[in-house]
């Protein structure tokens, strides 16, 4: 009779392997993008940004007008991050990385304030408070 035990114990090596290389990959992303949004090309392209469009928002309901600048904001800002993230780590796939802190967010690999960046690139209302904090 043949034993299940070394299936099973290839399967967790396996996947301790993968979760391992996922972590590794991940921590290299945060250590990446830590620098890129600390470098005065991100600082001024976002400041640029706000700058242009914050006196536009105001306490009222969502406008249409609001969603298109989102839109702007999230090609100008994740554009830019992809392009630096790409020159910087090779292999680089920014929706399996943000899906891997999303899933382990419990562990605490990424702090908040670079967190709720990352979340203004997909959740409107986050981009909509951090610009009306901007003022």
């Amino acid at each position: 009779m043949e034993s299940n035990f070394d299936d099973e114990e290839e399967i967790l090596c396996e996947n301790y392997s993968d979760t391992k290389d996922d972590f590794d990959k991940a921590l290299e992303f945060i250590d990446n993008l830590q620098q890129i949004v600390i470098e005065d090309d991100f600082s001024n392209l976002r400041n640029n940004f706000f700058e242009k469009h914050y006196k536009k928002f105001d306490d009222t309901e969502n406008q249409h007008d609001y969603y298109l600048i989102f839109e702007e904001y999230v090609k100008q800002i994740e554009g830019f991050l992809t392009n630096e993230l790409n020159k910087r780590i090779k292999n680089f796939n920014m929706k399996e990385t943000i899906d891997f802190l999303v899933e382990n967010k419990d562990q605490e690999l990424i702090d908040e304030e670079l967190l709720e960046m990352l979340c203004s690139l997909s959740d409107y209302n986050t981009f909509k408070n951090i610009i009306m904090d901007y003022k």
